[in-house]
C-alpha cells in the first residue's frame, strides 16, 4: 500500500481520513507501518465547507490535491488566491461557496483558476457577480463543467461541455410578484400572472444614442422566461449541454455536479 491515496474530510471540527479503494476510516492519520509510511500519504480530496473561518488555510493544503471544497470564501485571503492556489497544479475539481464581494477576492480567484492546467470542473455556490466577472470567467478555457448558484451570465467560455445555472425558488417567487404588480397596473381581465418560470434581467444602456429621442438614459428591468433563457444559452454555447436548476436557497449548499457528460 506504499503511496496509497488518502482522502481527508473535515466536518465541523472533526477530521476523517480514509484510504482510497478500501473501507478503512480513521479519526487521525494511522501510525507509520512497514506497509504504509506516513511520509507517503497523498491527500487528494479535501473538504472544508463547514469551517466558518478559512483564514490561515494556506498552510494545510497539499500540492497533491485533486478535489478541493471550500465553504466560507468571504474569509479567504488574497494570498490564498494569488500564491497558494496556483501551487495546486493537480486540481481537477474546485468548489467554492459564499463568495461575497469585497471580502472574497473573486477576481483574483478566477484569474488563478484560468491557469490551473488540470482543472476542468468549477462550482461557485452563492457567489456575488460584479462587473468584470464575465470577462474573468471567459478566460477559464480549461473548464469543461461549470455550476453557478446564483448569478447571471453574459459571456462564457466556448470550451465548456456542461453548464448548470442554478436559480433559487425565492428569486422566482419575487419575480412573480413583480410580474403580477406590473400586469396589475396595466389592468384588464387578460392580465398575465407570474407562473414561476421567469427571472429579472437588466436591459443594457444604449451607448450609440440610437434611441436618445425617447429619453432612455438608464437600464430597465426586463423579464426573461426560463425556456427562452435555455434557448439563448444553447445558441451562445451550441456544443454545451445546458441545465437550468431550480432549488430553494436552503438547498443550494447541497448542489453539486454528479452527472458530468462523458
Amino acid at each position: 500500500m506504499d503511496g496509497a491515496a488518502f482522502h481527508l474530510i473535515i466536518i465541523g471540527n472533526s477530521r476523517v481520513y480514509y484510504i482510497e479503494g478500501t473501507s478503512f476510516f480513521f479519526n487521525s492519520p494511522p501510525p507509520p507501518s512497514p506497509l504504509l509510511k506516513y511520509d507517503s500519504y497523498i491527500f487528494t480530496f479535501q473538504s472544508l465547507t463547514t469551517v466558518k473561518d478559512l483564514s490561515g488555510i494556506e498552510g494545510i493544503l497539499g500540492d497533491n490535491l485533486e478535489t478541493l471544497e471550500l465553504g466560507e470564501c468571504s474569509t479567504l485571503s488574497e494570498v490564498m488566491a494569488t500564491e497558494t492556489l496556483p501551487k495546486l497544479c493537480n486540481l481537477k475539481k474546485l468548489r467554492l461557496e459564499r463568495g461575497q464581494v469585497p471580502a472574497c477576492p473573486v477576481a483574483q480567484l478566477l484569474n488563478t483558476i484560468a491557469t490551473l492546467p488540470k482543472l476542468t470542473q468549477l462550482e461557485l455556490i452563492n457567489f456575488d457577480v460584479k462587473p468584470g466577472f464575465d470577462k474573468a470567467l471567459a478566460k477559464c478555457t480549461n473548464l469543461r463543467t461549470l455550476l453557478i448558484i446564483p448569478t447571471y451570465v453574459t459571456q462564457l467560455s466556448s470550451t465548456l461541455t456542461y453548464f448548470v445555472w442554478g436559480l433559487t425558488l425565492e428569486l422566482l417567487r419575487v419575480t412573480d410578484l413583480f410580474v403580477d404588480q406590473v400586469e396589475g397596473q396595466k389592468g384588464g381581465a387578460g392580465s398575465k400572472k407570474g407562473c414561476g418560470d421567469s427571472i429579472p434581467i437588466l436591459k443594457p444602456i444604449v451607448e450609440d444614442g440610437s434611441d436618445s429621442k425617447e429619453g432612455h438614459t438608464t437600464s430597465q428591468v426586463d423579464i426573461l422566461a426560463l425556456p427562452k433563457l435555455q434557448k439563448v444559452l444553447s445558441t451562445l454555447l451550441p456544443t454545451t449541454k445546458i441545465k437550468i436548476l431550480k432549488v430553494p436557497f436552503s438547498a443550494t449548499w447541497r448542489q453539486t455536479v454528479s452527472d458530468v457528460p462523458q
